[in-house]
């Protein structure tokens, strides 16, 4: 926890010098910071907080970069057992993912989505985009990632047949991330 304990200093940080210059670009990203920290310590309550203020000042200023706070807010809801608001924060960011089609932002919503679809009974389908998450170098080599994500996945995949997770994985070679984000979307709706 040494990290997230540092990352948290500098978050509270550089909240205090933004909000001195009211630079709400960077208010919003020490928010998104100290919302991740939260959801690592499995504080979902005020990751929630955090979180939504954060999505709330990237919107206002029409900043592309919302949709990171906002595919935090699926983890956030999902911990507090909101499943519903998880899976429309999920949506919402996932249409505004095909819209912006930038990769780097958009493949944060991978690891999340997949463990929507676990919820939902998706099964080989979540594992199949856990494993496209995992071909980006900002999921793959992300220890809040892991943290986050990889660990539950990593124990939902172990319940599972070799074959069928090894089926699954294959799969992911085969789809680019905007149609994979389709595909979780197609499930999102039809199980609404």
């Amino acid at each position: 926890m040494g990290r997230y304990d540092e990352a948290q200093a500098n978050a509270n940080q550089g909240l205090m010098i933004s909000k001195q210059y009211n630079n709400q670009q960077d208010i919003a990203n020490a928010l998104g910071v100290l919302g991740a920290v939260c959801l690592v310590r499995v504080d979902y309550k005020t990751a929630l907080e955090y979180l939504t203020d954060s999505y709330k000042r990237f919107m206002a200023i029409k900043h592309f970069r919302a949709i990171v706070p906002l595919t935090k807010l699926v983890s956030a809801n999902r911990g507090m057992g909101n499943l519903d608001q998880a899976l429309e924060h999920l949506k919402t960011g996932i249409k505004m993912q095909l819209k912006s089609k930038k990769v780097l932002f958009s493949s944060y919503a991978l690891s999340p989505a997949a463990l929507c679809l676990t919820d939902l009974g998706a099964d080989q389908l979540a594992v199949t985009i856990y494993t496209l998450a995992q071909q980006y170098p900002n999921i793959a080599k992300s220890r809040w990632a892991d943290d986050l994500y990889g660990k539950q996945m990593r124990k939902f995949m172990a319940l599972h047949p070799s074959q069928t997770v090894r089926e699954a994985r294959a799969h992911a070679k085969e789809l680019d991330i905007w149609d994979a984000l389709r595909l979780v979307l197609d499930v999102i709706e039809t199980s609404s």
